[in-house]
């Protein structure tokens, strides 16, 4: 896992791992979907008729918008400019309402975007991601399936220790399982808590968690459906059959 894993939890997978021709239709479909909600928040933006209802939510949409668009760069140079405009909105908003949750925790996503493009100086930006994920969840933890705790929770996880950065193991399973606790039924919770599970080889509480998860899937194949989600999906199937493989080979042990 990479460190800045924890950038796809706001439900797009990494675009790297996924390959094949009906998951490049249905990468190809998404980008396209993202693009234009993407073009049509910077129209909005110097829209001043808009009502200021309308104005704070697309705030906060365009940088959602900038850093999804930003999963499809395919350079750095196009990655740094989407999340510094994300940042920008963010932080305009911010200026007004600093108690806007999905500003917040936007911001801080896009700062890992931004964090992405630097070969140096990634690391400076984790205090500040930090502090902008704990605000959102000190503000409404329930934003996003409970992605605010779920990108603490990775921060944590993905991060280096102590002394060099935040990296918590205890912090990042508190965080990873509260966002179980807050979103059930929304895979990626789930997912991102057994995977830290796997990692840190703690096989009974894996095993308990990939069981909650096989007894919830059916609601959720339910409740998330349609073309929206088709991409998350192929994620999702593609790290729970790897779960699934690694808990069978224990058990033939």
């Amino acid at each position: 896992m990479a460190l800045w894993k924890f950038l796809i939890v706001a439900g797009l997978p990494g675009l790297e791992s996924l390959e094949g021709g009906d998951t490049e239709a249905i990468r190809a479909r998404l980008e396209i979907r993202l693009r234009e909600d993407w073009s049509t928040r910077r129209a909005a933006q110097t829209n001043t008729t808009l009502p200021a209802s309308e104005a704070v939510e697309n705030a906060w949409k365009l940088g959602r918008a900038c850093f999804e668009l930003a999963e499809f760069s395919s350079t750095t140079a196009s990655r740094s400019e989407l999340a510094k405009e994300g940042i920008e909105a963010c932080r305009k908003l911010l200026l007004a309402q600093p108690k806007q949750p999905w500003a917040r925790y936007y911001l801080g996503v896009n700062l890992g975007q931004l964090a992405r493009t630097k070969t140096l100086g990634a690391l400076s930006l984790v205090d500040e991601m930090e502090k902008h994920f704990q605000m959102a969840i000190d503000l409404d933890p329930k934003i996003d399936h409970g992605g605010p705790d779920r990108a603490l929770g990775l921060l944590y996880f993905e991060a280096p220790g102590w002394p060099v950065s935040v990296g918590n193991r205890a912090k990042a399973r508190k965080h990873l399982a509260r966002a179980v606790e807050i979103g059930p039924g929304f895979p990626e919770n789930s997912l991102c808590l057994m995977e830290a599970l796997l990692k840190w080889q703690d096989h009974p509480a894996l095993e308990k968690a990939a069981a909650g998860y096989a007894a919830m899937l059916p609601s959720a194949r339910s409740d998330y459906k349609g073309e929206v989600w088709e991409w998350s999906w192929t994620d999702w199937d593609s790290r729970w059959d790897h779960l699934q493989n690694v808990l069978r080979k224990r058990a033939l042990r």
